[in-house]
C-alpha cells in the first residue's frame, strides 16, 4: 500500500504545480490580448456597403459635365475629356447636418476659377429656384485629379430641415459667355433623425458608421464618414474600395485609386 501510494502523491504534486503555473500566466496573456497596438489596420465589415435611396420616384437632380471641345480657354491643363462631377445621388440626397460636406471629383488637373452654389429649390416638378442663393462663392483654386471636399462649415450659412437645395460646382471657361462654363449638380435635403436613428449612431463605432448611414438612406454622412476614414489613412486600399462601391451604386463609376 506505501510503495503505490507515493508515487501517486508524487503524481498529484505535478499536477498542481502545472495548474498553478498555467493560472499564474492567464492574466500575463489576457492583457497582452488586451493590449492591441495603435498601428493594427482598421477592420471594416466587409467592401459591399448597401445604400438605400429615400423617396423612391422622385425626379433626377444630378446633373454631370464634360468639355465642349477645347473652349475653355481660362482654365490651364484641361484637355477635351476633362469632367467635373457631383457626387451625389441621381436623386436628392438626404444629410443630417445643417453644414455638411459636399464632395466633387475632376478627372484631370486643372487650375482656375471655380464657383460654388447653393440654391433651395422649390417644390415644384421642374425644381426652379424660386429665392435667393443661400451660397455663390468663387474661388481661384490648382487641382490635382481626384475627390475635392467643399465644406459648408466654412460659411456663415446651415440648411434647413424639409428644404431641398441644388449645390453645384463650375469650372469658370469663360466670364463673359457663362453658357461655356463647366457645371457639375447635385441637390441635398437635411432631415431630422429620429431618436432610434441617433441612437445607433451613438453606438456604432467609427469604422461601421458608412454603412449604417447608407443603409438608414443618410447619403452625404455615408460619403463623408468614409471620405474621414480613409483622409486619416490615405493608404488604406480597403477603405478606398469601400468608397468605390458606394459611388458605383449611383452610377458614379470613378477610378478606384482615387
Amino acid at each position: 500500500m506505501k510503495s503505490s501510494y507515493i508515487p501517486f502523491l508524487q503524481c498529484y504534486r505535478l499536477l498542481c504545480v502545472v495548474l498553478c503555473a498555467g493560472l499564474s500566466v492567464m492574466p500575463a496573456v489576457q492583457a497582452e490580448l488586451n493590449s492591441e497596438p495603435r498601428t493594427k489596420p482598421m477592420q471594416m465589415p466587409s467592401f459591399k456597403i448597401s445604400y438605400i435611396p429615400p423617396n423612391v420616384g422622385a425626379p433626377t437632380r444630378r446633373v454631370g459635365a464634360g468639355t465642349r471641345g477645347k473652349v475653355c480657354n481660362e482654365a490651364n491643363m484641361i484637355s477635351e475629356s476633362f469632367k467635373i462631377v457631383a457626387l451625389g445621388p441621381v436623386m436628392t440626397g438626404y444629410t443630417l447636418s445643417a453644414q455638411p460636406v459636399l464632395y466633387w471629383s475632376i478627372n484631370q488637373a486643372v487650375q482656375g476659377d471655380f464657383i460654388f452654389t447653393i440654391n433651395p429649390l422649390s417644390s415644384d416638378a421642374e425644381a426652379f429656384s424660386l429665392y435667393e442663393p443661400l451660397l455663390d462663392e468663387t474661388r481661384q483654386l490648382s487641382l490635382q485629379a481626384g475627390i475635392h471636399a467643399f465644406k459648408l462649415s466654412d460659411y456663415v450659412i446651415e440648411l434647413k430641415t424639409k428644404q431641398e437645395y441644388e449645390w453645384s460646382v463650375t469650372l469658370v471657361c469663360d466670364n463673359k459667355m457663362p453658357s461655356l462654363n463647366l457645371s457639375a449638380t447635385g441637390s441635398i435635403q437635411r432631415i431630422a433623425p429620429s431618436q432610434g436613428l441617433l441612437a445607433q449612431i451613438k453606438s456604432t463605432s467609427e469604422q461601421q458608421q458608412p454603412y449604417l448611414y447608407a443603409r438608414s438612406g443618410i447619403w452625404y454622412e455615408a460619403l463623408q464618414s468614409l471620405s474621414q476614414l480613409i483622409e486619416n489613412v490615405p493608404d488604406n486600399r480597403q477603405l478606398k474600395k469601400i468608397r468605390h462601391n458606394l459611388l458605383q451604386q449611383e452610377k458614379l463609376d470613378l477610378p478606384i485609386h482615387y
